[in-house]
């Protein structure tokens, strides 16, 4: 996999390929997504128990959504990994 692919790269003092890199930022994007679909989900299903004070769902729901905003993650991502896998050139060297 493109993970112990990088990882054993990087442990060997090399480098990791862009593809590679691109694929892990989209699985970390896509778990990031699926998160917050199921925080959302969660938070709908819990009814009005979940606005509680001592409800976690609150505080579930914002931070999955906050997640979502940081750069590592954020919707951009894929269009930036999207033009790895067209072949299209990446001006991006923090992939």
């Amino acid at each position: 996999t493109c993970v112990a692919e990088a990882f054993d790269r990087a442990a060997a003092g090399g480098a990791v390929d862009v593809a590679c890199k691109a694929a892990i930022r989209r699985a970390a994007v896509h778990a990031a997504d699926v998160a917050a679909d199921v925080a959302t989900t969660s938070f709908r299903l819990a009814g009005g128990t979940a606005v509680r004070n001592d409800a976690p769902f609150g505080r579930l729901l914002r931070d999955t959504q906050v997640v979502n905003q940081l750069l590592m993650v954020a919707p951009p991502i894929w269009e930036l990994t999207g033009q790895v896998l067209l072949g299209l050139p990446v001006d991006r060297p923090d992939l």
